[in-house]
């Protein structure tokens, strides 16, 4: 079976005939390492983690080739159109190892080379985490004055909820409290949800409902 990749809503089989060849390269994701040398002790110091408490990543690169068994006239049309749509332009781009994330970064399309090879070659600079393709929504009813607790998944990338309740309400996480006013969008860094899961307990002041939403990656 032949498959597209798709730069944001545009499938390069269905809107230009161009499928994928087998062979997709998706680079590994390389951590940001920080290692200090300490002089008359054993080893490095690891800082990698001094800022952040977690580990960070470099982008990555994805490498393919497109293909369409068409002469060079044609095949450079096609390619033009690719180049004036999303050279160098930010974008996001699903690959059909899996539909359910999408990478974000620059298409760069390479050289027109060779006679009638029908290829169109493309690298990709993405950020080191793929995207879930709709942001993660969780729902809880509370009511009035009950402590409720709540299990929050990540797929792996550190992200931070913003959370909305219907009524005034304090958020227990991580051994602190947060305060939020009733029907306003609330963000803080100390929820940035890291480890997975994370563990929640929130007490509205009436009966009321919650919504946390945030987005998932994945390396």
């Amino acid at each position: 079976m032949r498959y597209g990749v798709a730069f944001d809503t545009y499938n390069t089989l269905t809107e230009w005939g161009l499928f994928l060849k087998g062979d997709l390269k998706i680079s590994s994701p390389k951590l940001k390492s920080n290692r200090v040398d300490i002089p008359g002790a054993n080893g490095t110091k690891d800082m990698s983690y001094a800022l952040t408490g977690y580990p960070v990543f470099e982008d990555r690169q994805v490498q393919f080739n497109l293909f369409k068994r068409c002469d060079d006239m044609d095949l450079d049309e096609l390619r033009m159109e690719l180049m004036n749509r999303f050279h160098g332009r930010k974008c996001k781009l699903w690959t059909p190892n899996n539909a359910d994330y999408y990478w974000f970064g620059t298409p760069e399309f390479g050289d027109h080379a060779g006679y009638n090879s029908g290829t169109i070659p493309c690298a990709m600079i993405v950020d080191p985490y793929r995207y879930k393709n709709d942001p993660t929504v969780v729902t809880m009813t509370l009511a009035a004055n009950t402590q409720q607790q709540k299990t929050l998944h990540n797929a792996g990338m550190p992200t931070i909820p913003v959370f909305n309740c219907t009524s005034a309400a304090a958020i227990f996480c991580k051994g602190n409290t947060y305060n939020i006013a009733a029907n306003t969008d609330y963000r803080n860094l100390g929820l940035m949800l890291i480890e997975d899961p994370t563990v929640i307990k929130v007490t509205a002041e009436a009966n009321a409902t919650m919504t946390i939403t945030y987005q998932e990656g994945s390396l």
